[in-house]
C-alpha cells in the first residue's frame, strides 16, 4: 500500500510506500501539479491496468483519470470538463457486472447526484440522475448490504445528526435500508475492516472533543457500538490504508502540528499505535491511499 500525498498551494505530488511497522519512504515526486485540485480519489481497478486515480476541480468542474504503477509513475488517460461544484465523489462498486469502480457525484447545495460506470480507460458513462435530500455531509461506501456484492452507501448530515443506509442496485438506484438519528458534529466517519464480521466497520470521530467511537455492522442498516474512547482533538485526516494483513490500518495527520500517527485495530474496536512522525509538512491537502499495481 502506497500513500500519495498533495500540497495544494506548492503544486506537488509525492508518492510514499508503508511497511508493516507504519514507516514510510518516498517513491517519487512530482511538481507542476495543479495548485486547485479539490479531490483526488483512488479508482483501484488495477487487475485490468486501468485507472486508479481521480482528480477533480470542483470550481473549474475540471477532471482527469490516471493510471499508476508500481513505481508510482502515474500516465493520464483522459481530461474532460464536468459539471462544477460536485462536493462529494464517491467510488464503489455501484454498476452490476462491472470491475471497474463506479463514482457517485453528489452536489450538497441542490441535491443532486448522479451515478456513474467507468470504463477502465478513462470514460465515464452516466447510471443515473436524482436528487436527494440536501446538505449531506459525510456520504460513505462500504459493505452493509448482506447478499449484495454491491456498493452500499451510508448518507449522514452532522448538524442535524440524521444518518440513513442504502443498498445500491447496480443500475444506478438505491433502496434505504435504516434511517437512524446520531450524535451530531462528527467530522470524521471512516468505513474499513475493523473487525472480523465480513462487513465494513465504521469510526466516529469528532474534532472538536476529541472523542471517537468504532462500530460494527449488521448489513441490514444497523449499527452495533465496539467501543468509546477519546483521542487526541484536531485531527485533520482519519486516512484508511493497509499495513498488515487482517485488518485496515489508519494513519491520524494533523496539519496544524504536522503530526502523524500509524494505528493498527485489534479487532475488537481499539486500537495501538505502531508509529508517530513529527516534522511533516503543514500544507498537504489529500493524502489518499493507493492500492499500486504490483510489478
Amino acid at each position: 500500500m502506497a500513500l500519495l500525498f498533495y500540497d495544494r498551494n506548492a503544486g506537488q505530488g509525492e508518492f510514499y510506500d508503508t511497511d508493516g511497522q507504519g514507516n514510510i519512504a518516498l517513491m517519487k515526486s512530482y511538481s507542476g501539479w495543479r495548485t486547485t485540485w479539490t479531490q483526488i480519489l483512488p479508482c483501484t481497478v488495477a487487475q485490468s491496468g486501468s485507472p486508479n486515480l481521480f482528480f477533480y476541480d470542483s470550481n473549474a468542474g475540471a477532471a482527469e483519470f490516471y493510471s499508476t504503477d508500481f513505481l508510482a509513475n502515474i500516465s493520464q488517460l483522459s481530461s474532460s470538463t464536468y459539471s462544477k461544484g460536485w462536493t462529494h465523489i464517491v467510488p464503489g462498486y455501484f454498476a452490476a457486472g462491472n470491475s471497474n469502480s463506479a463514482l457517485l457525484f453528489y452536489n450538497s447545495s441542490s441535491g443532486l447526484a448522479q451515478f456513474y460506470s467507468t470504463d477502465g480507460q478513462g470514460g465515464i458513462n452516466q447510471l443515473s440522475s436524482h436528487t436527494y435530500s440536501k446538505g449531506w455531509t459525510h456520504i460513505v461506501p462500504g459493505y452493509f448490504a448482506a447478499g449484495s456484492n454491491n456498493s452500499a452507501l451510508l448518507f449522514y448530515n452532522s448538524s442535524s445528526g440524521l444518518a440513513q443506509f442504502y443498498s445500491t442496485d447496480g443500475q444506478g438506484g438505491i433502496n434505504q435500508l435504516s434511517s437512524h438519528t446520531y450524535s451530531k458534529g462528527w467530522t470524521h466517519i471512516v468505513p474499513g475492516e475493523f473487525t472480523s464480521t465480513g462487513n465494513t466497520s465504521l469510526l466516529f470521530y469528532n474534532g472538536s472533543s476529541g472523542l471517537a467511537q468504532f462500530y460494527s455492522t449488521d448489513g441490514h442498516g444497523g449499527i452495533n457500538q465496539l467501543s468509546s474512547s477519546t483521542y487526541s482533538k484536531g485531527w485533520t485526516f482519519i486516512i484508511p490504508c493497509r499495513l498488515g494483513a487482517t485488518y485496515t490500518d489508519l494513519l491520524f495527520y494533523n496539519r496544524s502540528s504536522g503530526l502523524g500517527q500509524f494505528y493498527t485495530p485489534d479487532g475488537q474496536g481499539g486500537i495501538n499505535q505502531v508509529s508517530s512522525h513529527t516534522g511533516w509538512r503543514t500544507s498537504w491537502a489529500e493524502i489518499v491511499s493507493v492500492d499500486l499495481p504490483h510489478a
